[in-house]
């Protein structure tokens, strides 16, 4: 199963901040999902972090941890990490 949403990806390039660093950033931010398109595009909400270059490139090196950005998720949408980690893996699950 994949779930594709161009408008919600749109969403988080138009914001004015990185979500990691808090740069302000107006134009250039970054979607990236937490979980890997490879493993299954899911273009949803508790699976993106909007991020600026620098940010998205030291996520790809390892610099900055899975387990932070959905940290970051887990405040932003007032629910527990470990709920949208089982929603993440039961979509994935589905895909199969």
């Amino acid at each position: 199963m994949k779930i594709i949403d161009e408008q919600l990806l749109q969403e988080f390039r138009e914001k004015t901040s990185c979500e990691w660093c808090k740069r302000r950033i107006f134009t250039g931010l970054q979607p990236h999902h937490i979980f890997t398109r490879g493993a299954g595009r899911l273009d949803i909400r508790c699976n993106l972090v909007a991020l600026c270059i620098v940010c998205h490139g030291e996520v790809h090196a390892g610099v900055i941890m899975r387990e932070d950005l959905l940290t970051i998720v887990a405040v932003r949408e007032g629910t527990p990490q470990d709920e949208i980690e089982r929603e993440i893996y039961r979509l994935r699950r589905l895909r199969k």
